[in-house]
C-alpha cells in the first residue's frame, strides 16, 4: 500500500473510532499484507489477532458492504472485563469495494465486549468506509502508475543500451523479416537500418563462404522456435567476409513485444585470427614457415594409407645439414637462421606441391612423398633422383655464409608400402640411414637396408638389456684409468663406464652411451657410475692413505640439467663418506652449452661444498674460450687430438703451449689425456703440464686390479 494512502486511512480510522465508540479500528487490504490499525500504538497487539481470525475477516469471508451485526469472537469472562489491558473479543466487519464492485478489503471494528451501533453511528462508519475505499483505489492507481513509470524507464534504458552496445542486435518478426537493428549491427555489417528493414538477415548477409550446414541448422532451430548459437562467416555490405557469432532467442508476444526473434551478433574476426595464429604456431615452424614435426607426422600417416590403398611405395627422406653447428659458432645464429630459411626455400622449389616438406627442428628437414611405382627398384630410382636434387640444392653457394664454404647435407631414406610399421620406427630407420650417409663422408644419401635393419634390431635388443642391466647394479660398473704427475706417480683416477655383458662380454662406452641417451637411461646410468666411484674411492683412501688423490667422473647433460642434481651428489657423498674435495666432475662444452646460466647455477651449488669441475675435451669447440671465465671450473683437460699432433704437426706444440699458458693465467690446473708415447709425455713435461693420462701409463682397469696395484705399491713405479 502506498505510504500516503496508508497515512490517510490511518487518519480516517481515528475518526471512525470516535464515531463508533469501538476501542480499535483496522483496515485490511486484500493486496497488502500489513493492516492499518488505530490506535497505532496497539499495532503489535492487534495485528497477530487479526491474522488468527482470517477465516472470519479475510478475502474469502462474506462481509457485507454496510455495518452489520457484531460478531462474538471470544466469550468475555469476569477477568477480561476487569483487566487493565483488555484484548479483543468482539468485532464488526464492513466490506470495502472499488468502483467496479470488486472487493478491496474490509474495515474491522474491535472491542473487548459487545457494542451495538445506533443508526447515526452506523451511517458515520459507512461514510468512513466509503472514503477508505476511495483512498485504497487511489493508492492502487498510484502504485500502478509508479510501476508503469519504472517499466517505461527500464524499457527506455534497455532500448538505449541495445542501440549503443558494440554487439549487433537484430529483431525480426515471426516470418524472419527484420523489424529493428541497433547501431552495433550497422557498424558490423556496413548496412543502414533502412536497407535491412523488411528483409531476411540471410538474404543480405550470407555468401559463398557461409557454411551450408550452419545455415541448415539455423533454419531448423528457427522453424522449431528454439534458441541457438553458431559461428559463421557473414558478408559486409562491401562484400568482405567476416566471422560472426550469432546468439538467437525466440520472442513471445506480450504487451509491448510482437512474436518473432532477437539475435545478438558478435564480431569474432580478431578472435578467429588469433585462433588461426595459434593453430599455425602449433603446426608450422616459425622460422621457415614449413610444417613442423606435429603436422608432418599427420601427413606421413596419410601417405602410408595412400600407399596401402594404391600398392605404390611411399618414402621419407631425413635431411641433416653437415657441420651446421660450425656456422652458428663462427658466423652466429643469425647467419645460421638465414641459411635454414634459404635451404628450406630451395628444398621446397625442388619438391613442388607433390611432396610434403617439414622442418623437424635444428637443421633437420623431413620429406614425405608417394612414388608412382609398385616395383621397389623403380620406387628407389624415383626417390634417389629426388635425393640427388636436394643434395645439389643444399650445397649451392649462398650469401648467408659470406665467404665460408657452402654447407652440404646428408639424407637418410626409408621406403614403406603400408601402415604396418609404426611412425616412430620409420623415423628411427631414417635417422640410422642418415647417420650412415654422414659416416660415408657426408653430402650423400643412404637407403635403409637389411643390414641396417639387422643393426636396428640388435640395438633394440641391446636397449632392453641395458635397461635390465641398470636395475641389477653390478653389470655396469666403473673401470679406473690412473692419472699421473710429472714423476709418473699416480695421483688419482678417471672413472669410465664399462658393461660386463653376460653374453657379449665387456662392452666399452661407445657401444651403449648413445643407446642410453636415446632411451632416456643416461641419468640412471650416470648416477650409478657416480655412486660406485665415490664408494670405491673412499674405500681406497681409507685403506691406503691416499687422502690427496681424486676421482674424476663424467656427467651428462641430462644429469646436470636435473634440478635436484646438486642434492643428489651431496647425498651420494654423504652415503659414501667421500670428502667433496676428492670428487672431480668432468663436463664437456656441449653439456653446459644447452643452458649456460642453469649449468653455472648447478655447478656453483656443488663448488660451494668443495666439489671440483674439469672441462673435458678443451679446444675442440668454438666457444670454449668464452666459457672459461664464466664457468666455475678448476681444471682443463687437453683433448687427445692435440696430443696426437704434438710431435707430427708444426702447429701442434704452439697450440698446446697456448692452452697451457691460458690455463695457468686463469689459475687452472691442466691434464693432458691420450698420451701413448714417452716422447709426448716428455714434451708436455717440458712445456709445464702437471698431470697426465693415457695408455702409456695405464689402460682403464677394473677396481680389482687397481686394488691389487695399490696393495702391492706398483703405482709408485715410473713407467
Amino acid at each position: 500500500m502506498h505510504p500516503k494512502v496508508r497515512q490517510a486511512i490511518s487518519d480516517l480510522l481515528g475518526l471512525s473510532a470516535e464515531a463508533s465508540g469501538y476501542r480499535w479500528i483496522a483496515v485490511l487490504s486484500d493486496k497488502s499484507p500489513e493492516p492499518v490499525i488505530y490506535p497505532p500504538e496497539d499495532q503489535e497487539k492487534i495485528e497477530p489477532y487479526l491474522q488468527e481470525k482470517q477465516a472470519l475477516i479475510g478475502p474469502s469471508a462474506d462481509i457485507p458492504a454496510s455495518p452489520g451485526a457484531t460478531i462474538l469472537v471470544e466469550e468475555t469472562g469476569p477477568e477480561q472485563l476487569a483487566a487493565e489491558d483488555p484484548t479483543p473479543a468482539f468485532l464488526a466487519a464492513i466490506g470495502l469495494f472499488d468502483s467496479s464492485g470488486k472487493r478491496q478489503g474490509s474495515l474491522i471494528a474491535l472491542d473487548a465486549f459487545p457494542k451495538s451501533l445506533n443508526e447515526k453511528q452506523q451511517q458515520a462508519v459507512a461514510r468512513i468506509a466509503r472514503l477508505t475505499e476511495r483512498h485504497i483505489e487511489a493508492g492502487a492507481l498510484e502504485d500502478l502508475n509508479q510501476r508503469l513509470e519504472t517499466q517505461n524507464s527500464q524499457v527506455a534504458l534497455l532500448s538505449e543500451v541495445a542501440r549503443q552496445i558494440n554487439n549487433g542486435v537484430v529483431i525480426t518478426d515471426e516470418n524472419g523479416l527484420i523489424t529493428w537493428i541497433n547501431r552495433g549491427f550497422e557498424k558490423i555489417s556496413g548496412y543502414r537500418r533502412l536497407e535491412l528493414i523488411g528483409k531476411t538477415p540471410g538474404s543480405m548477409l550470407q555468401g559463398e563462404q557461409t557454411d551450408p550446414d550452419s545455415i541448415a541448422y539455423m533454419r531448423g532451430q528457427l522453424a522449431k522456435r528454439e534458441p541457438f548459437t553458431v559461428e559463421v562467416i557473414n558478408y559486409r555490405s562491401t562484400g568482405t567476409p567476416y566471422w560472426i557469432r550469432i546468439q538467437c532467442q525466440p520472442l513471445e508476444a506480450g504487451t509491448r513485444v510482437q512474436k518473432g526473434f532477437i539475435a545478438i551478433q558478435t564480431d569474432i574476426n580478431a578472435e578467429k585470427a588469433n585462433q588461426e595464429k595459434f593453430e599455425h604456431l602449433a603446426y608450422f615452424d616459425p622460422l621457415t614457415n614449413l610444417p613442423n614435426r606435429r603436422l608432418i607426422r599427420k601427413r606421413l600417416e596419410d601417405s602410408m594409407e595412400v600407399s596401402a590403398k594404391s600398392g605404390c611405395f611411399g618414402a621419407v627422406m631425413l635431411s641433416d645439414l653437415d657441420d651446421f653447428k660450425n656456422i652458428n659458432d663462427t658466423l652466429g645464429h643469425r647467419s645460421g637462421d638465414d641459411l635454414l630459411v634459404e635451404i628450406s626455400n630451395r628444398f621446397a622449389e625442388v619438391l613442388g606441391d607433390r611432396m610434403a616438406l617439414a622442418r623437424l627442428g635444428g637443421d633437420e628437414f623431413l620429406v614425405v612423398l608417394n612414388t608412382r611405382h609398385a616395383d621397389r627398384n623403380s620406387a628407389i630410382n624415383e626417390v634417389t633422383a629426388t635425393a640427388r636434387e636436394l643434395l645439389k640444392a643444399a650445397i649451392e653457394p649462398t650469401e648467408a655464409l659470406h665467404s665460408a664454404r657452402p654447407v652440404s647435407t646428408s639424407i637418410g631414406i626409408v621406403l614403406y608400402k603400408d601402415t604396418s610399421c609404426p611412425i616412430s620406427e620409420i623415423m628411427r630407420m631414417a635417422d640410422i640411414a642418415m647417420y650412415d650417409a654422414k659416416n660415408k663422408g657426408k653430402n650423400s644419401y643412404s637407403l635403409f637396408d637389411d643390414i641396417m635393419q639387422k643393426h636396428l634390431l640388435e640395438e633394440q635388443s641391446l636397449a632392453v638389456e641395458l635397461n635390465a642391466a641398470l636395475s641389477l647394479d653390478d653389470e655396469i660398473v666403473p673401470w679406473f684409468q690412473p692419472k699421473v704427475d710429472q714423476n709418473g706417480l699416480w695421483v688419482g683416477f678417471e672413472a669410465l663406464a664399462r658393461w660386463e655383458h653376460p653374453h657379449l662380454g665387456l662392452l666399452s662406452p661407445d657401444r651403449f652411451i648413445d643407446l642410453a641417451e636415446k632411451n632416456n637411461l643416461m641419468i640412471q646410468l650416470g648416477d650409478q657410475i657416480l655412486r660406485h666411484s665415490c664408494h670405491r674411492m673412499n674405500q681406497w683412501r681409507q685403506e691406503f692413505g691416499i687422502i690427496d688423490w681424486t676421482v674424476s667422473v663424467n656427467i651428462s647433460q641430462s644429469q646436470l640439467g636435473m634440478r635436484d642434481f646438486p642434492e643428489k651428489v651431496q647425498r651420494i657423498l654423504s652415503e659414501s663418506r667421500l670428502p667433496a674435495g676428492a670428487l672431480v666432475l668432468e663436463i664437456t662444452e656441449s653439456v653446459v652449452a644447452e643452458n649456460i646460466l642453469h649449468s653455472i647455477r648447478q655447478m656453483e651449488q656443488l663448488t660451494a661444498i668443495g666439489v671440483r669441475f674439469s672441462l673435458d675435451d678443451f679446444g675442440t669447440g668454438y666457444s670454449s674460450l668464452s666459457y672459461l671465465r664464466e664457468l666455475p671450473i678448476d681444471e682443463l683437460k687437453i683433448d687427445r687430438s692435440f696430443i696426437e699432433s704434438l710431435l707430427h704437426d708444426e702447429e701442434g706444440p704452439a697450440i698446446v703451449k697456448a692452452i697451457l699458458s691460458l690455463a695457468h693465467g686463469l689459475k687452472l690446473s691442466v691434464v693432458a689425456e691420450g698420451i701413448e708415447e714417452r716422447d709426448q709425455w716428455q714434451a708436455l713435461q717440458t712445456m709445464g703440464c702437471e698431470c697426465f693420462q693415457g695408455y702409456f701409463f695405464s689402460r682403464p682397469q677394473p677396481s680389482e686390479q687397481i686394488q691389487q696395484a695399490l696393495a702391492q705399491g706398483t703405482h709408485q713405479l715410473k713407467p
